[in-house]
C-alpha cells in the first residue's frame, strides 16, 4: 500500500488531577500520558510517516513540544478559540510560543459546534472568525482547520477555500489525502482518532497502514455516517457519548 501519510489525532494528553473547564471535553478523549510517550516511541521503531494532531486547545500540549522535537515528529494543534484562557486550555501567549517552536496552529472553528448543522451565515462566522483571531496571535496566516466532530457539508469546504485554507483535516481514517475537484484549492485530510480506547496492538497495525485494518475501520465509519443521517447530528452524538462511556468503563474495571 502506497502511503501519504498517517495522521493521527489527540485531544487531551492527561496527567493527573484534570481541572478543566471546555464544555466539550469528552474524558474517552483522553490519552494518558505515560502512553502518548510509548506511542511516540513506537512511531520512531516503525519509521513510519506519521503526523501528530490535537484537536480543541488543550494545555496538555505545551509541556510535549520537545519530546516531538526530538523524536522529529511532525504536529499541529488545532485551537478551537472561544477557549483561549479558559482553565486547562492554552493561553495566546502559549499558542505563540507552539507556533515559535515549529508547532503548526490550524483551527478547530470558534465555538466546537458541528458546522454542518449550521446556517451558511453561522458557518462562515465559525470558520473566519478563528482564522483572524489565531493570525493576530501568531503572526501568520492559518491556513489548515479541522472539523468539529467530523462533520461538514460542500457549503463548509466552500467557504473555507475562500477564506485561503489550504488543508482540512477530517475524522474519516486513511492514509491519503485527496484534492477536491468542486474547490481545487483544498486538500482533505483523513485522520485516525486516537483515544484511551485504542490499545498498543491496534495501534501499531495503524502505524503499518494494514490495508484489512483499513477497510474495516472506512466501513464503520461510513456506517457511522449513515446513523448520523438517520439520527440526526445531535442525537447520534449523545448516542455515542454514552456508548463509549461504557466502553471506557469496562476497559476500566478489565484493569484493575
Amino acid at each position: 500500500m502506497s502511503v501519504t501519510s498517517i495522521v493521527l489525532m489527540y485531544h487531551n494528553i492527561a496527567s493527573g488531577r484534570q481541572n478543566i473547564v471546555f464544555r466539550e471535553w469528552q474524558p474517552a478523549y483522553d490519552v494518558a500520558a505515560e502512553d502518548f510517550q510509548t506511542h511516540l516511541g513506537l512511531i520512531e521503531k516503525h519509521k513510519a510517516p506519521v503526523h501528530v494532531t490535537f484537536d480543541d486547545g488543550y494545555h496538555s500540549v505545551l509541556p510535549w513540544v520537545e519530546t516531538l522535537q526530538q523524536h522529529r515528529i511532525p504536529a499541529t494543534c488545532f485551537v478551537t478559540t472561544s477557549t483561549v484562557g479558559q482553565r486547562g486550555m492554552l493561553q495566546a501567549a502559549e499558542i505563540r510560543t507552539l507556533a515559535q517552536a515549529g508547532i503548526r496552529i490550524g483551527s478547530h472553528s470558534h465555538s466546537h459546534i458541528f458546522l454542518q448543522n449550521l446556517t451558511p451565515l453561522q458557518q462562515q462566522t465559525e470558520i473566519l472568525t478563528p482564522q483572524k483571531i489565531l493570525s493576530d496571535i501568531i503572526g501568520q496566516a492559518v491556513t489548515a482547520m479541522s472539523l468539529p466532530g467530523g462533520r461538514y457539508d460542500n457549503g463548509t469546504l466552500q467557504y473555507a477555500g475562500d477564506c485561503g485554507y489550504h488543508e482540512i483535516y477530517t475524522s474519516a481514517p486513511g492514509v491519503r489525502s485527496r484534492r477536491l475537484r468542486h474547490a481545487p484549492n483544498l486538500i482533505l485530510v483523513p485522520r485516525w482518532v486516537i483515544t484511551q480506547n485504542v490499545l498498543l496492538p491496534e495501534f501499531e497495525t495503524i502505524l503499518r497502514a494494514e490495508p484489512w485494518h483499513l477497510i474495516k475501520k472506512r466501513s464503520r465509519y461510513f456506517a457511522g455516517r449513515l446513523g448520523k443521517r438517520f439520527l440526526g447530528n445531535q442525537n447520534y452524538h449523545m448516542l455515542w457519548n454514552k456508548l463509549h462511556h461504557l466502553k471506557t468503563s469496562s476497559l476500566a474495571e478489565r484493569d484493575t
